[in-house]
């Protein structure tokens, strides 16, 4: 399965990370708090635009939001 980095999106000490699989078209989104992985959602789309906005609400938010199945 070849990943490629979609979208990093930092927030104080939260920082979120999107990435999308070629293959599955699966999105892979991972909460960092701290520089820990905290929350890691994944989810099954070929939207980068839908990923990208729940990377930001995730950010924005501090844990998982909207589509996202865990």
């Amino acid at each position: 399965m070849s990943k490629r980095r979609i979208e990093c999106i930092k927030r104080g000490g939260i920082e979120t990370r999107v990435h999308y699989d070629d293959d599955w078209q699966e999105f892979t989104v991972t909460l960092y708090q701290f520089g820990r992985a905290d929350h890691r959602a994944t989810y099954f789309t070929d939207d980068e635009t839908d990923a990208r906005q729940t990377a930001q609400a995730m950010a924005q938010h501090g844990r998982p939001t909207g589509r996202v199945m865990m």
